[in-house]
This record gives C-alpha cells, sequence and structure tokens, in this order.
C-alpha cells in the first residue's frame, strides 16, 4: 500500500480497556452516554471531549496536553503521560474543564461535540434507525502540488464521517455552516 487513503486501525483494545485510568476516572461513562468521543488513528485512540483532544491512549500509555495537567509548557503545547495520582474522578473532571477552557465557544469542534451524545457510535444505547457517527476530524493526504508544506498538515480535513443505517458512509464538511451559526450565536449573544 502507498499509504494514500484513509488509515485506521487499533489492536490495543483489550490493554485499554483494562489501563486504570480507563475505568477509575470515569471515561469509559462519558463514552456510554457520548460526553466523550473515541477517534481511531493509526494505533492510538484520541477521545475529543468539548472542542478538543482530552487525550490519548497511546503506547499503553494515556497521555493528555501539558496545559490540561497544569504542567509547564515553555510556550509549546504537548503531549505528556498523565500522572498515575490523577487516574480519579475529581482529576479527570479538572482535566476535562481545562480541555475545554482551551477553546472558544463558536469553533467548529465545539460544534460538533453538540454531536457525539446523539450520534457516537460509542454509545451504550444508539438510536435505531439514527446515522452513527464513527470518526471527526477525519485526514486525508493533500495534493502533491502544494509546494513547501508540511506533510503533517498538507491533508485535506472532513469534520466528520457517519455510517447511515443504510451503510452508506457520509462525509461532512461542516466549516460554512458553522461559520454562519457562530454569526447568528454571536449576534444573539450581543443583542
Amino acid at each position: 500500500m502507498t499509504g494514500a487513503g484513509l488509515q485506521k486501525y487499533f489492536h490495543d483494545v483489550p490493554e485499554l480497556l483494562a489501563h486504570p485510568f480507563f475505568d477509575k476516572t470515569g471515561l469509559r461513562d462519558d463514552l456510554s452516554i457520548g460526553d466523550v468521543f473515541p477517534a481511531i488513528r493509526k494505533n492510538e485512540v484520541h477521545f475529543y471531549h468539548g472542542g478538543a483532544r482530552l487525550c490519548v491512549y497511546k503506547g499503553g500509555h494515556m497521555l493528555s496536553n501539558n496545559r490540561y495537567l497544569d504542567l509547564p509548557d515553555k510556550g509549546k503545547s504537548r503531549d505528556v503521560r498523565i500522572p498515575e495520582d490523577r487516574f480519579t474522578r475529581p482529576a479527570y473532571k479538572a482535566i476535562k474543564q481545562k480541555c475545554m477552557a482551551w477553546r472558544p465557544a463558536g469553533r467548529e469542534l465545539v460544534v460538533v461535540s453538540g454531536l457525539f451524545p446523539e450520534f457516537s457510535i460509542a454509545r451504550s444505547n444508539p438510536s435505531a434507525g439514527r446515522a452513527l457517527l464513527l470518526d471527526i476530524e477525519c485526514r486525508f493526504p493533500g495534493s502533491p502540488e502544494a509546494a513547501g508544506a508540511e506533510p503533517e498538515t498538507d491533508q485535506d480535513m472532513i469534520d466528520c464521517l457517519f455510517l447511515t443505517p443504510e451503510g452508506a458512509l457520509v462525509c461532512a464538511a461542516l466549516d460554512g455552516f458553522f461559520r454562519a451559526l457562530a454569526g447568528k450565536l454571536g449576534n444573539a449573544a450581543s443583542q
């Protein structure tokens, strides 16, 4: 395979489910109600909440942004292992609050996160006859003509990937819709 196309796989499911962070914090509960959304990447699972990536399961470890953990950032955001003393419900709640605080309310992913409770494939009881949200921020390789572009950013992205009850995949790039919605919300808030 040449590496083109959508590449999603994750082989570490038993280890993820056995990781103490998964149950001790309430992450499993949040997935079952759609408050947090799991997105499979190349042998990682990214967990999204409130419009931002809350944490990542990678190589047997849970990581989060240093800023959500109140660790020094020296002007640079990076993923760090979540210390075991944070494997508690109160500490997890604090990480979620920090995560949301870094994303302005009008951002596209904040609005997309509103879809999680209704459409997430990870929900305990998905609604019968409804589309399922399979992925968010799906990235596809970009055009090779983009001179000087970085490999990570030279990609096309769609906001949501749904599976319809009929088995069709539906991609949704919602940026224009959300710009209009954010404008309307901003106008309503200023009145």
